[in-house]
């Protein structure tokens, strides 16, 4: 979709079926205590959708920062998920390349082997945000046929 500038960019109607999914697939089995996202439209209309995917009894707020813009140094997140507390779940809506690389610095592993794509959604525990200490980390891509 055309737009002005990367942040003005919305999702394309493959991205939003793809983030319909997403939350579909994961909304219940998700409380976060903090939800961040990047200020770029496509990301604020990610979040909606997990918004509206989570039940009532899980209802959350997101809050807009600036530190997930896709040219944010993964240092800068990583210093963020420092002041958090340790045992609070977190959902980050992001963008490519920060994710892969916040990925691979939290795992260890090359940015490039992380194989996230729209709509992906990485699953990571973080005894301490450090490099390479995430435990038990998987990646999820859409399932379309939930739809």
């Amino acid at each position: 979709m055309q737009a002005a500038t990367d942040a003005e960019r919305p999702l394309t109607p493959d991205g939003v079926k793809q983030v319909q999914a997403q939350a579909l697939r994961f909304g219940t089995q998700m409380a976060p205590a903090h939800v961040w996202v990047s200020p770029y439209v496509r990301a604020q209309q990610t979040a909606r959708a997990w918004q509206k995917a989570l039940p009532a009894a899980q209802p959350f707020a997101f809050e807009t920062v600036d530190w997930l813009t896709p040219d944010t140094p993964v240092m800068q997140v990583v210093d963020q998920l420092g002041l958090r507390d340790e045992s609070a779940e977190v959902l980050l809506i992001s963008h490519q390349p920060l994710v892969s690389e916040l990925v691979g610095f939290l795992t260890g592993e090359a940015a490039w082997a992380c194989g996230m794509s729209t709509a992906c959604l990485a699953e990571l525990q973080l005894p301490l945000v450090a490099r390479g200490l995430a435990d038990n980390h998987r990646i999820h891509a859409p399932d379309l046929s939930l739809l």
